[in-house]
């Protein structure tokens, strides 16, 4: 379920600025897309009015990071551990929608 308290962008990544979601009629959503100056509308729980679906809204990812300890003679051939205290970390990997980084942090 989409929440309209937090940032929302269409689910092709174009940013999307909500401008009420207590419009009347059955898409009581209306929202900006992008830079754009006319009002789009969508159903309350964020999917499109119309076709195609990329202008449905989806919430903005928001990133996760976890913290690892990476152990063994190689990445090829090693074995990780997720903590929860990041101070024995070797690595923090970050997720964000479908974009991942891993950082070492320790050697």
């Amino acid at each position: 379920m989409i929440d309209f308290t937090k940032p929302v962008q269409c689910v092709d990544g174009t940013p999307a600025t909500i401008i009420t979601t207590e419009g009347r009629g059955v898409c009581p959503v209306l929202f900006y897309l992008g830079e754009e100056t006319s009002v789009r509308s969508a159903h309350a729980d964020g999917t499109s009015q119309y076709l195609p679906d990329i202008y449905s809204l989806i919430n903005v990812p928001e990133p996760r990071t976890y913290w690892v300890r990476i152990d063994g003679p190689s990445y090829i051939y090693a074995w990780a551990d997720l903590l929860r205290d990041p101070a024995d970390a070797t690595h923090r990997i970050t997720i964000c929608g479908d974009d991942a980084k891993i950082e070492r942090i320790k050697p």
